[in-house]
């Protein structure tokens, strides 16, 4: 490829530094070391502002939920953000090829902030849904675009140390917005994590308009001059991300749907839905695309499906797990929404110690199969003692057994990005990467969704043996499934009943979190270890 520079033809490659090199006392600054400096901070805050609200949601998303009257739809305050996370994601990777990095985060930050503050004022549930959509679409680019630069500039056997901080920076933000968010939900209302993050989300957005320089220029393969924009728009595979888009859509609302209500019309309408936009993207990808969108034979490559199928099983485990932290400490130890919400921090605490440990390891011995099997084993381990514990008991010890799980997992986000990044061209890695966070995304809503159903399904049946013949039991019931909360308030030989049914239900749910992750367990059996070149 060659490209026009000063009226000089120039000779540009997959090696060709994306940063200009320095003169003079900076000519040794290296792209790596630039990126280091000054766009790698950027990056971070970034990552951080995304986890802070994900985790403020995690934390309260049952007290958001009941100031509305819709406890049994608290998970979509969750699902919807994933599902827009899941649908715009894999776009991310193939418009920053065509456009550049730079335009994509600064529509990011703008788009993240919208949604915020969409939230913070929203006056009725769908309201909230709406501006946790928009939000997700500007989370899920500032995510996968942080992981495509650092593939970008940093060399192949430093990637697991840069994706280290980059987990550890997402750690951070989820241990403070938990309590921080649990505490603000309980003294000045829910509203504000959210308003906060706009004004917020406008600094980040002017750091990367000053700041950050253009990553990537973007040259036609067939024309040496810069493109118009117009000929960057005709680059784009419309139909194919359209297709795209309506198989994530249709696909995991089905999925959703068929766990929380059965089988029925709706579902059989969305899985017809999903097989039909499935198949249409597959014939516009393989047949008339020109640049797909996402490439076919990049996604069935073995060494990416093992990749993408792992991470997948692990996460929906994994948020099965967060999903139940707070329920069970609120209810069954009676626990305000802040202390509740705190039980999260084992767990990110655990992801940090997995991710570092994990990079640190990868980077001195350069292999990296041994340690994805000890992380899917971590998990089952942690959840056998949570199994054992979660008996009605809330001692220190219970609330620390959750960073097993935690630790497995930050174990497995290093392990399979470095087995993407080992296994594919330079080329590939944005498309692939930007999927691999989909794929990440997947697994999140299964296990929302799995999760969500067991609980609420287990739970009313639990509550409808046990408070047999009791005085009012359908209004308890309704009660106690509609508002988290209510629970606070019953008298001690209720509230003894009540807990039981929820203790049988988050068991229910934990088992089927074990069966994710060992699933996950069997994948990496089959895991074919590549030279990091180190």
């Amino acid at each position: 490829m060659v490209a026009h520079k000063n009226n000089t033809i120039v000779e540009v490659d997959e090696q060709t530094p994306l940063l200009s090199p320095h003169r003079d006392d900076d000519k040794d600054q290296t792209p790596a070391s630039s990126i280091t400096l000054v766009v790698f901070p950027i990056l971070l805050a970034g990552i951080f502002l995304s986890n802070v609200v994900s985790s403020v949601v995690i934390a309260t998303n049952q007290r958001i939920a009941s100031e509305f009257g819709a406890l049994s739809s608290a998970a979509w305050l969750l699902t919807i953000y994933t599902l827009a996370q899941s649908a715009s994601q894999p776009l991310y990777g193939k418009l920053s090829d065509i456009y550049g990095r730079k335009v994509c985060l600064v529509f990011c930050w703008i788009v993240f902030g919208i949604g915020c503050l969409l939230v913070a004022v929203g006056q009725s549930y769908w309201h909230l849904l709406l501006g946790r959509a928009i939000s997700g679409i500007g989370s899920a680019g500032k995510i996968a675009l942080t992981s495509i630069i650092v593939a970008d500039v940093i060399p192949l056997p430093k990637v697991a140390q840069y994706r280290g901080y980059v987990n550890l920076t997402a750690t951070i933000a989820r241990s403070l917005g938990g309590p921080i968010g649990g505490w603000l939900a309980g003294s000045i209302g829910w509203r504000w994590p959210f308003l906060i993050q706009f004004p917020v989300a406008l600094a980040g957005l002017a750091l990367v308009l000053w700041k950050l320089p253009e990553l990537k220029e973007t040259i036609h393969e067939d024309d040496a001059e810069p493109q118009p924009t117009g000929s960057k728009i005709s680059r784009v595979d419309f139909a194919g991300a359209a297709m795209l888009i309506g198989t994530v859509l249709t696909g995991l609302l089905s999925l959703d749907f068929s766990t929380k209500h059965g089988l029925g019309l709706v579902v059989y309408c969305l899985v017809g839905a999903f097989v039909l936009s499935l198949s249409l993207f597959c014939v516009i990808e393989k047949h008339y695309a020109k640049e797909p969108i996402l490439p076919l034979e990049l996604v069935f490559k073995r060494e990416v499906l093992t990749s993408y199928s792992i991470v997948c099983f692990q996460a929906a485990g994994q948020f099965g797990l967060l999903y139940t932290i707070p329920i069970y400490f609120q209810v069954i130890g009676r626990e305000s929404i802040a202390s509740s919400s705190s039980r999260i921090v084992p767990v990110v605490v655990g992801n940090a110690f997995g991710t570092i440990a994990s990079q640190r390891l990868i980077t001195k011995t350069q292999r990296y199969k041994g340690l994805t099997a000890f992380g899917n084993l971590v998990g089952p381990i942690g959840f056998s003692l949570i199994f054992l514990r979660w008996r009605g008991s809330t001692r220190w010890f219970d609330a620390l057994v959750v960073a097993l799980p935690g630790t497995g997992m930050g174990v497995i986000q290093s392990t399979t990005f470095i087995h993407l990044a080992a296994s594919l061209d330079r080329s590939e890695i944005a498309i692939a990467g930007a999927s691999w966070f989909l794929a990440q995304n997947i697994g999140v809503l299964m296990g929302a969704s799995i999760s969500t159903a067991t609980i609420n399904y287990a739970l009313r049946h639990g509550l409808e043996t046990l408070l047999h013949g009791i005085e009012g039991r359908d209004e308890i019931i309704k009660s106690v499934t509609s508002n988290v909360d209510y629970t606070q308030n019953l008298p001690d030989h209720l509230w003894v009943l009540v807990s039981k049914a929820y203790i049988r239900a988050i068991a229910c749910s934990n088992i089927l979190s074990v069966g994710c992750i060992t699933l996950a367990l069997a994948v990496t059996l089959t895991m074919r270890e590549k030279s990091l070149g180190g």
